[in-house]
C-alpha cells in the first residue's frame, strides 16, 4: 500500500482566490488586483490564482508603516467617526467635506488611502474617484455606501478594485479593512500631484 508523500517546503494549506478573500475580508476583485501587482503573495495555475494560507497570515501580522488617509463626506459625524476609529492605527486622517476640498487636498499632498462617501450630491463621489484613478491605484479607495446606494455603487466598482463598506459603519470592520489595505500597499505611494515641467513630484518612502 503506497503512502502519500509530503513535499518538503510545501504549504500546509492552499486557498482559492475566493477563500483568500473571505480570510482577509476583501472583495474578490481586490484579491485579484493585489495578486497581479505582487502586493498579495500567490501563484497562478493556468488562469486560476492560489494562495498559501501561512503567507497570508504572516502578511496580516506585519505591522503597517505610517500612512495618510483622506476621509471625504459631507457628513461631519461620519468624518469624525472615521478619524476616531482609526486613531489606534498608524494612520493620520485628513478630512474633506466635499469633492472641491478633496481635490485641493490631493494637489497639496499625497495619500495612501481614500475613504469616500457615496452619498454626496451631483455624483461627486464618482467624479472624485475618476480623478484619483489618474494617479492612484483604485485598491487605495474605500467606498462607503448604504444598502440603498448599492445600485449606484456598482458603477464605481466597474472602474477597478475598489473596496466597499456598507453603512452604518462598524469601527472594528473599518479598522480591519484599513489595516489590511495599508499592509498590502506598494512600498512607495504614487504621488497625487500632476508632474509639471521643471518641478519634481515627491513620493513618500514607506
Amino acid at each position: 500500500m503506497s503512502r502519500s508523500k509530503t513535499i518538503p517546503g510545501a504549504p500546509a494549506e492552499i486557498l482559492t482566490a475566493a477563500e483568500a478573500g473571505r480570510r482577509l475580508k476583501l472583495p474578490l476583485s481586490t484579491v485579484y488586483y493585489l495578486a497581479k501587482t505582487g502586493a498579495l503573495p500567490g501563484f497562478q495555475l493556468g488562469r486560476s490564482w492560489r494562495f498559501a494560507a501561512a503567507e497570508l497570515d504572516r502578511l496580516v501580522q506585519r505591522q503597517p508603516a505610517s500612512a495618510r488617509a483622506l476621509a471625504i463626506t459631507d457628513d461631519a459625524a461620519t468624518r469624525h467617526f472615521i478619524e476616531n476609529a482609526l486613531s489606534a492605527q498608524p494612520c493620520t486622517v485628513a478630512q474633506a467635506a466635499n469633492v472641491h476640498e478633496a481635490l485641493a487636498a490631493v494637489r497639496r499632498e499625497s495619500f495612501d488611502l481614500f475613504l469616500v462617501d457615496l452619498k454626496m450630491p451631483a455624483d461627486e463621489a464618482l467624479r472624485f474617484v475618476r480623478h484619483v484613478a489618474e494617479d492612484y491605484s483604485l485598491a487605495q479607495v474605500v467606498m462607503l455606501a448604504s444598502f440603498t446606494d448599492l445600485a449606484q455603487a456598482d458603477e464605481l466598482l466597474q472602474l477597478g478594485p475598489i473596496t466597499l463598506l456598507c453603512k452604518p459603519l462598524d469601527a472594528v470592520q473599518l479598522t480591519e479593512c484599513v489595516s489590511w489595505i495599508l499592509r498590502a500597499r506598494p512600498q512607495k505611494s504614487v504621488c497625487a500631484r500632476k508632474k509639471l515641467p521643471g518641478k519634481k513630484c515627491a513620493s513618500r518612502e514607506q
